[in-house]
């Protein structure tokens, strides 16, 4: 039961963490480890997701990887000129929240890289442009960069 706690606990502060944008520089390239120090964070392992969310700042940040590895989920996501196209998690566990990121002034920030095991480039910010949501696949979302 302690243990149960104990999880829930840090469970509760992973989420509740700040994402501060601030101090990022459109453009650059940063690890997941770099970012998980300035986030507060222990270790790049607590933002391995492609979906990463901070309630008390109302952030939520992509992480994407254009040429998936052979054994990863093999998403369809593209970036062509400011659009961002991409295909949103196979368990939907982010979808409706990423969806409704207009209504609810939630900002949504982009880091682009295009393989594995290299730092993710930071693009700023995105909006939503559309959305078609799948019950059995990934429901696809089309996003324009706002600092291209």
């Amino acid at each position: 039961r302690m243990i149960g706690r104990l999880l829930q606990a840090r469970q509760f502060w992973r989420i509740a963490m700040p994402i501060d944008m601030s101090t990022l520089t459109v453009g650059a390239a940063y690890s997941r480890d770099e970012l998980a120090r300035r986030w507060g964070y222990r270790s790049g392992t607590a933002i391995t997701k492609g979906v990463c969310g901070s309630r008390p700042d109302a952030r939520l940040v992509l992480f994407v990887t254009l040429n998936k590895s052979s054994n990863q989920p093999q998403y369809d996501d593209r970036l062509e000129g400011s659009r961002l196209f991409w295909e949103g998690e196979s368990a939907h566990g982010h979808d409706a929240r990423i969806a409704a990121t207009r209504e609810s002034g939630e900002e949504l920030h982009l880091f682009l890289r295009e393989n594995p095991g290299e730092d993710f480039t930071y693009l700023g910010t995105l909006e939503l442009e559309s959305v078609v949501f799948k019950a059995d696949a990934p429901s696809r979302f089309v996003f324009r960069l706002l600092d291209a």
